[in-house]
């Protein structure tokens, strides 16, 4: 048989010819989202206390970063399905996912109303990590060939 069960996914069958570095990558990812995200609150309500903002560019924003938050938890959950089965229709979903986490990002980066450093710091971070998945996934995506089955 191809397969068997690792550790980390609990349970889920994995094929061995899916790709261990993506597989950490998105796990690791997994964390640096809960972490992103904290600090973004966070630096929400400083912005918010601090600088005076237009009630709606305040609330965009903080819809923005609610509605990426639910993209990078979709995004995360069908790339690892996708790596862990080898299933070409979920990395392009993932992969399409991931260009809306890089326009998020870009956003945050160097579009919203108050960019502080630490916005620089923690976006770039998530920059670094997307376009790695994204270079990973789609080396995955494309190394399928006969062997990709789309569901």
């Amino acid at each position: 048989s191809t397969q068997s069960t690792w550790g980390f996914f609990r349970g889920q069958v994995m094929d061995r010819n899916s790709s261990v570095p993506l597989s950490s990558l998105l796990y690791f990812s997994r964390h640096w989202d809960i972490i992103f995200f904290c600090i973004e609150l966070l630096l929400f309500a400083y912005r918010g206390r601090t600088y005076t903002y237009a009630t709606t560019t305040y609330g965009l924003e903080v819809f923005i970063l609610f509605a990426m938050m639910v993209i990078e938890a979709v995004r995360l959950v069908v790339g690892t399905k996708g790596n862990a089965q080898q299933d070409g229709g979920a990395l392009g979903w993932f992969l399409g996912l991931s260009l809306m986490s890089v326009f998020a990002n870009v956003y945050f980066l160097v579009l919203q109303a108050i960019v502080t450093r630490l916005d620089v710091i923690i976006n770039s971070i998530g920059l670094f990590f997307v376009g790695l998945e994204v270079l990973l996934g789609a080396l995955v995506f494309f190394s399928l060939d006969g062997r990709m089955k789309i569901n």
